[in-house]
């Protein structure tokens, strides 16, 4: 969950409102069980790319990829976001959901 807090209304001072945060923000949003929204892991001759899409269905998520400029465009909700492909990585091998997130998989690079 992501944690939830009350703030005063905005007065023309920003100070007020940055002041009601608690001083370790970051660290109860790190600490929290939703996943970074892009995530890059390399494993086992593979590298996956996540994204974290809650409330989506793979219908609703479109993947192109581009070799020409070593980049995958993912489309979903009228939104689009460009994925260079990993140094040392090719072709999309494969995308499934899991648990909210849109993971992609590329092979390693045809050595020449």
């Amino acid at each position: 969950r992501l944690p939830v807090f009350r703030l005063p209304p905005l007065a023309g001072d920003w100070g007020a409102v940055t002041g009601a945060l608690p001083a370790d923000l970051e660290a109860q949003s790190a600490a929290s069980s939703i996943p970074p929204p892009t995530e890059v892991r390399a494993e086992a001759g593979a590298a996956t790319v996540s994204f974290f899409l809650p409330g989506l269905s793979k219908a609703e998520v479109r993947l192109t990829q581009r070799m020409v400029n070593r980049e995958v465009l993912v489309e979903a909700c009228g939104q689009r976001r460009i994925i260079t492909i990993p140094d040392g990585y090719g072709k999309v091998t494969g995308a499934k959901f899991d648990d909210d997130c849109l993971k992609v998989t590329f092979a390693p690079a045809a050595t020449k």
